[in-house]
């Protein structure tokens, strides 16, 4: 969809870009939004192509097989043509952009393998554009001025000097130089004796002389009372001495209109001081505008009481409010009730004093959502009163970062949990309820089984309310589910699965679960299952890469406990046969002394030898080697 943005007045871009991909990746960035664009695959092609009255700009490659960028750019200089353009180039060489600018280039862009130069590109054309339309109106009034000057000294036998001079002086100029270095060569025109005349001022640093100027010692020095102090004054002299060597240099009416001259040269010198450091310091506005606009951080200005004054464009990313809608308000409008006041009384307390102050804060979004940023707030003083006049506050998004060290300690809280567990039916809904309560996912599940076989069998979920449920009766063929092979191959997490039980209800369409995968020697025997289902908030990178993080010790932890279970089940059993064996061994005996016993009592010796001693009452073996027959 084509942006409206540069719709009103479309701009005609020729663009001369030797990789085919650069080109049409930027070609189709500015056709969508509403540029004309017509490509070159180089700078030979490029030169004749471009057609004045067609293109806006140019945007010329800056390394092409047929002429390069700055050859391109040099060949225009020698056709006479200056047209708009912009260098770019993959390099970011300071070099090359300084002489990219030297030949008439109005920007430099760098380009970047992310692309993320596309994203200020059409704003760098169109000022590109605005600058050089400027520059042509100071060309022309340039060569206005220049015509001009040259008709004044045509005509200056008829209007006279005094009157060339007011012109000249009167004139809009940003150039000092021209009407000053013009206005030397008027006054001689004053004096009894033109040819004869030479005329020497200093003013704004530098000396101007006009074009019949020699040393001499017949000369007069008038002071110049100009605004800033500086020295200037103008010397007006005889090449030779005069024939009238008994009268004055020059007469009273000579002097009159020097003096009168050297005045509209001051007040010349003074207007211009004061237009020029109004430049300046519109220039220097207008950059510092520019910086606070395309500045990456959010930037908040108040009056003393807090009221909002202005904020730039980073502060409507970061928190979706517009310029309108959060000047006039204070920085209340970002509060999220999760800082306590003291919190704020000491700030206030700190920014007040005249001190910086530097901490984070939780505030909520236009949406609703909540975030956190790093803030520098500082007070700005009046230099001559010494009161604050405004506060400037500038913030970082560090959400991220915040979620980043929660979840970190989430995931070592929960690895301490898993180790006290005993069994791994335990560690499942230690898991399963942790990752829920503790890295803020609304449902979890998780289903274990064997890398052989598909069907994988629940543990433990989530219902809708946020509860646990048993799911051990719960099967689930995974590798029916569709582009789950990615996972089970090396993916350590994946998204975008059906949300499962209960199917998707209106609203959800937009919403999926994400699987994080659980190996063992690289194959997956288990699968955690998250969604965001009831906030209806994305899970975010930051969370699935902890949970897998996570689930790597889950998955060492889970092979432990299963073997601990196998050797406990195996003691056990050998317990039990062990009982057995003994009991066997017992019976054994008792029959071995019952028979002796009859044969005894028949008056018969001892089939077998005697196995108890009767000294004990325990009836433990009396040897060893018996015991163990």
């Amino acid at each position: 969809m084509k942006s409206e943005k540069y719709a009103a007045n479309p701009i005609h871009v020729l663009l001369m870009e030797d990789d085919p991909a650069v080109s049409r990746l930027i070609e189709r960035h500015l056709t969508d939004q509403g540029f004309t664009v017509d490509t070159a695959p180089d700078g030979e092609s490029g030169l004749a192509m471009f057609n004045p009255g067609t293109h806006d700009i140019l945007l010329v490659d800056h390394k092409m097989p047929k002429r390069a960028g700055l050859d391109v750019l040099r060949e225009f200089r020698k056709r006479g043509l200056s047209p708009a353009a912009i260098l770019i180039s993959g390099l970011g060489a300071e070099e090359v952009a300084v002489e990219a600018l030297k030949l008439g280039a109005l920007d430099y862009v760098a380009k970047d393998p992310q692309g993320l130069f596309l994203k200020h590109l059409g704003d760098s054309i169109t000022n590109a554009i605005q600058r050089h339309r400027e520059n042509e109106k100071l060309r022309i009034a340039d060569e206005e001025q220049t015509r001009w000057l040259h008709e004044l000294k045509q005509r200056i036998r008829e209007l006279g000097c005094l009157y060339g001079i007011e012109k000249l002086l009167s004139a809009e100029s940003e150039s000092i130089d021209t009407a000053l270095e013009t206005a030397v060569n008027l006054v001689p025109c004053a004096a009894r004796n033109p040819d004869n005349c030479w005329v020497r001022l200093l003013m704004n640093n530098r000396e101007y002389r006009s074009d019949a100027y020699i040393d001499s010692p017949w000369k007069i020095r008038i002071d110049l009372d100009v605004r800033d102090g500086a020295p200037s004054f103008m010397e007006v002299g005889h090449r030779e001495h005069p024939p009238e060597q008994d009268e004055p240099l020059f007469s009273p009416e000579e002097m009159e209109l020097l003096n009168s001259v050297a005045d509209r040269l001051a007040d010349f010198y003074d207007r211009w001081r004061t237009e020029y450091e109004l430049h300046v310091t519109h220039e220097e506005i207008r950059k510092m505008q520019r910086a606070l606009e395309q500045s990456a951080s959010a930037v908040i200005i108040t009056n003393p009481k807090g009221t909002i004054e202005y904020v730039n464009a980073a502060f409507t990313v970061m928190t979706g409010y517009s310029r309108d809608e959060a000047v006039g308000q204070t920085p209340r409008l970002l509060k999220s009730g999760l800082m306590q006041e003291q919190e704020y009384a000491d700030l206030w307390r700190n920014l007040r004093s005249g001190r910086e102050w530097r901490g984070t804060f939780h505030n909520r979004r236009k949406d609703g959502s909540l975030y956190w940023d790093h803030s520098t707030i500082s007070p700005i003083i009046n230099p001559d009163g010494g009161e604050v006049t405004h506060f400037v506050a500038v913030k970082e998004d560090i959400t991220e970062e915040k979620e980043a060290e929660q979840l970190r300690y989430a995931v070592l809280q929960l690895s301490a949990d898993v180790a006290g567990c005993a069994t791994e039916d335990e560690i499942c809904r230690v898991v399963v309820e942790g990752i829920r309560e503790k890295m803020h996912v609304d449902r979890c599940g998780l289903f274990l089984g064997d890398p052989e076989d598909p069907v994988f069998h629940g543990t433990y979920g989530t219902d809708l309310n946020g509860h646990t449920t048993d799911e051990h009766d719960h099967a689930w063929n995974i590798r029916a589910e569709r582009d789950v092979e990615e996972l089970f191959a090396s993916a350590t997490f994946k998204s975008g699965f059906p949300l499962g039980r209960p199917e998707s209800r209106p609203g959800e369409e937009d919403l999926a679960s994400t699987f994080v995968a659980l190996r063992q020697s690289g194959r997956v025997f288990g699968i955690i299952s998250i969604d965001n289902r009831m906030s209806r908030r994305p899970v975010t990178n930051n969370q699935m890469s902890h949970i897998a993080l996570l689930a790597e010790v889950l998955g060492n932890a889970l092979q432990v406990a299963r073997a601990r279970e196998e050797t406990n089940r195996a003691n056990e059993e050998l317990e039990a046969f062990n009982r057995a064996m003994v009991g066997r061994e017992l019976r054994v005996i008792e029959l071995k002394e019952e028979v002796n016993a009859l044969l005894n009592e028949q008056g018969k010796p001892n089939r077998y030898e005697p196995i108890w001693n009767k000294q004990t009452e325990d009836h433990a073996p009396r040897r060893g080697k018996s015991a163990r027959r």
